[in-house]
């Protein structure tokens, strides 16, 4: 019979592979991790912990090649994005892409050429 859940901070931690203070804090996050108590001990479920693990997974962005991240300048400074030069607060193709996003969904531009 293989094993559910882990209970307490210290086997949670272990399970995770990270010290008990992070893994505390971690419960208290933006996406917390799915623990639970139960009376006065903490547990976690496994297959929750496995869907929480996978959701993070599905989150993280890819990596872009020179090649990409040259292409992608080059479609924002056609379509007036301004550049990481002229804008203060751009501190990434991804927010330049989210101001374009913004843009074209509030029907500030009409076409990008």
């Amino acid at each position: 019979m293989t094993q559910e859940y882990v209970e307490t901070w210290y086997s949670i931690s272990q399970h995770v592979g990270k010290s008990e203070r992070a893994v505390r804090y971690m419960a208290k996050s933006k996406e917390p991790l799915p623990v639970i108590k139960i009376g006065g001990v903490t547990r976690m479920y496994l297959k929750d912990y496995d869907a929480w693990l996978e959701a993070r997974r599905l989150r993280v962005k890819p990596k872009l090649t020179a090649s990409e991240r040259e292409d992608i300048k080059i479609i924002l400074d056609k379509a007036g994005v301004p550049s990481l030069d002229e804008t203060i607060g751009f501190s990434s193709i991804i927010d330049r892409i989210q101001w374009l996003v913004d843009r074209v969904e509030n029907a500030q531009i009409s076409e990008v050429r």
